[in-house]
């Protein structure tokens, strides 16, 4: 065995400097799922290597393209441009997702085409020019605030309001009912920024492409890490599901190239979140980024191979390296796999185990791993891993601290109705009454939609299981518990009664108080 600390787990963001990056890179099938340039939008929860997916593309498939470009939105806020397109919609009555999808579709085919005049000046330098006047020289982000300007200022103009002190946009009239908009007007309001002009510019550069058999990968990134201060799940779901709405659209244009890519990269929660007129069309470009433990294995082995320069036949092989075989559960004083008993305490994303390992590593620099050293550490990081998981989901779910505080000191698994009337409760306490307030059902299935909790379930004596982690039992009955993350399914409620039995999370355990059911241990 060698020190655990020698290995490198990091970085936890791929886009950290890593000059073995390429070496540590690994593509299982899911993987190379999303990596399909058929897949224009990828979805994954943090952690999961949505960011490696970037990277990986820019680097390690480069020269599949001529011109590989990214675009990064880590810690900008769009609360300016949705205050901006909801005031609209109030006034012109236009739908806010398609008017908000028309910038993206715009700002977009704008980023195509200055990324292409940068790499072939010769061949897009014409319809370069053509496009100056849409001003080219700002962000993707700056762009879509110039748009909404843009729009306002054609109201301005239809209005006769130009030159004057506009009222404040949140009070402004309803143009419709106001009589102060004809229908010509409204229909040129509802086509901007799309018009005849940029159409034809959209042709012309397509037609380009085409002809010089172009290969352009345009990757956005970064809108996991958005500023969220003072943004609420409204505006976040506009955004999403208007940039996902562009995107789709643009791949299903009649004279999109075949040598035009994009790939979106958004979290997992808010692809599952989205309420689209083409849902349809949105499933046949998408893919999510889907881990198992065989492939969090490859994950962990590669790492190991990487840091000691040798190559191992199997993932047991490299793993007993670092770590001993077993590990005492010591809440049940039983013994359990030691890669089954960390990658449990995960959702199975790399970063939650990296920070397992490196968590481990970093307490006992320098030493040989004995099983007595796992569990407490492990215990340590899931306190982390609670803290990093309430954060990621405030947006849509703004008490969720408070939600698990309600289940202080109780088992990690209990009776569905127990588990429901807490939900419940913690709706009626927590939540302003209205339309607004979540449905219960609705919001016990968004929580099991990011991994809160599991469904318990319970194996014959005599039945045969393949490729499903069994944790050890005291009592004799075999059981595992259901994870989103393990079976997506996006509705759990109709398939409970009173008394099935559902857990907490693991991580949980540590992180919010909980006691370990007497029995049954989740995993």
């Amino acid at each position: 065995m060698i020190p655990l600390s020698k290995i490198a787990w990091g970085p936890d963001d791929a886009l950290a400097k890593d000059s073995k990056f390429a070496a540590k890179w690994i593509e299982p099938n899911s993987i190379e799922v999303c990596l399909d340039e058929n897949n224009w939008i990828v979805s994954g929860e943090k952690g999961s290597g949505k960011s490696a997916i970037n990277r990986a593309l820019k680097e390690i498939h480069r020269d599949k393209f001529d011109i590989v470009s990214s675009i990064d939105f880590n810690g900008l806020t769009f609360s300016s441009l949705y205050g901006n397109i909801v005031s609209f919609a109030k006034t012109t009555q236009l739908d806010r997702t398609v008017t908000l999808s028309q910038y993206w579709m715009f700002s977009i085919v704008v980023e195509l085409i200055k990324e292409s005049v940068r790499a072939y000046p010769n061949i897009y330098g014409e319809v370069f020019k053509r496009s100056t006047s849409f001003d080219t020289s700002v962000s993707v982000h700056d762009r879509l605030l110039k748009l909404m300007e843009g729009a306002w200022n054609k109201i301005d103009q239809i209005t006769g309001a130009k030159g004057k002190k506009r009222k404040k946009k949140s009070t402004s009239a309803n143009l419709i009912e106001s009589g102060g908009i004809t229908a010509s007007e409204l229909s040129e309001l509802a086509r901007f920024p799309i018009g005849e002009k940029f159409q034809k510019l959209k042709k012309d550069y397509f037609d380009l492409v085409s002809r010089h058999e172009h290969k352009i990968m345009l990757i956005m990134d970064g809108l996991d890490k958005i500023d969220n201060r003072d943004i609420d799940h409204n505006s976040v779901g506009l955004i999403f599901s208007s940039l996902v709405d562009a995107t789709v659209t643009l791949k299903n244009d009649k004279d999109i190239p075949d040598g035009i890519f994009l790939k979106i990269i958004i979290p997992h929660d808010r692809y599952i979140s989205l309420r689209l007129r083409d849902s349809d069309k949105v499933d046949l470009c998408h893919a999510s980024i889907r881990w198992n433990r065989d492939t969090l294995k490859e994950f962990i082995r590669r790492r190991i191979e990487v840091s000691v320069e040798t190559q191992f036949s199997n993932f047991e092989l490299a793993w007993k390296n670092v770590f001993p075989d077993t590990v005492i559960n010591r809440h049940y004083g039983l013994s359990e796999d030691t890669f089954d008993y960390v990658v449990r305490h995960t959702m199975y994303r790399p970063r939650q185990l990296q920070i397992h390992l490196q968590q481990i590593a970093k307490k006992y620099k320098g030493k040989l791993i004995e099983p007595s050293m796992i569990s407490g550490c492990v215990a340590e990081s899931c306190a982390s891993l609670t803290r990093h998981f309430v954060n990621e989901y405030s947006i849509d779910h703004p008490n969720l601290s408070k939600l698990l505080q309600m289940f202080d000191r109780r088992d990690n698994v209990m009776e569905f109705k127990v588990f429901r009337d807490i939900v419940s409760t913690a709706i009626s306490r927590f939540s302003s009454s209205g339309a607004n307030r979540p449905n219960v059902d609705d919001k016990i299935d968004s929580l099991f939609m990011i991994g809160f909790f599991g469904v318990v379930n319970f194996f014959e004596p005599s039945e045969i299981i393949r490729n499903t982690y069994i944790p050890p039992t005291k009592e004799g009955q075999r059981h595992y518990v259901d994870f989103f993350f393990k079976t997506a399914r996006f509705s759990i409620v109709g398939t409970l009664r009173d008394e099935s039995l559902v857990a907490l999370h693991p991580i949980f355990v540590e992180g919010a108080n909980l006691r370990p059911h007497p029995a049954i241990i989740v995993g």
